[in-house]
């Protein structure tokens, strides 16, 4: 198993995300029961791009990179993946082939769900497929326009995210891409993406030292 175990139950972990914010404790306590456990290590595929997907995923720990990749070219970035955020739920739905691959940025602990656990759990409960179709929709129009305020602590817990997981020893961020592929890659518009850093700068938790690069304070 990659990294550290997990440190809490199924439940737990599902109650966390956003898609089971309104699951009553003994329904999760269910569905716990049905996710099994699985672990990656940084730069592991998780699922790939085109192949037919069978399991559903929620991201138990850790970061993950969506990417969608064409023949000669450089992968495009599509999002980040964070704890409480799910991927997979596309391919349940409509059993085609995976729009992206989902790659492990960092050490990365899943709970996976078959597909016919899935179609009958999730699909078949009213609230949930409910649930799920709101979050789906979510995600399209934060990908496809600047939604003001919408989910903006959202966006923001996504940038604490990466710049957590890419800073040095000393604190010290370099982007290697300007700030719009960033904001393509942590699913977000450029605009979403300017307030929030302002923001974190004016909290004094982020300071641009210019040329990109950051530095990043850890909270005590």
């Amino acid at each position: 198993m990659a990294g550290t175990t997990f440190r809490k139950t199924n439940a737990q972990y599902l109650a966390d995300a956003p898609l089971f914010a309104n699951v009553s404790p003994e329904k999760l306590q269910l569905l716990g029961s049905l996710f099994f456990r699985k672990s990656y290590k940084p730069g592991e595929i998780i699922a790939e791009q085109g192949e037919v997907g069978r399991v559903f995923y929620v991201i138990a720990r850790g970061m993950v990179f969506l990417e969608r990749h064409t023949a000669g070219g450089a992968p495009t970035p599509i999002a980040v993946l964070v704890p409480g955020d799910i991927t997979g739920e596309l391919a349940m739905i409509d059993q085609m082939p995976r729009p992206a691959r989902a790659t492990a940025r960092t050490v990365v602990h899943v709970l996976a769900l078959s597909a016919a656990d899935f179609q009958y759990h999730i699909l078949g409960d009213h609230d949930l497929c409910l649930a799920l179709l709101k979050s789906m929709a979510l995600n399209i129009r934060m990908r496809t326009k600047d939604v003001v305020g919408l989910r903006s602590q959202r966006v923001e817990s996504r940038i604490i995210e990466f710049f957590q997981t890419h800073a040095d020893e000393s604190g010290h961020v370099v982007l290697k891409f300007p700030q719009t592929q960033l904001a393509e890659l942590l699913g977000c518009s450029r605009g979403a993406l300017s307030r929030c850093m302002r923001h974190l700068e004016e909290m004094g938790q982020l300071k641009n030292l210019g040329h990109r690069r950051y530095l990043w304070k850890t909270s005590k």
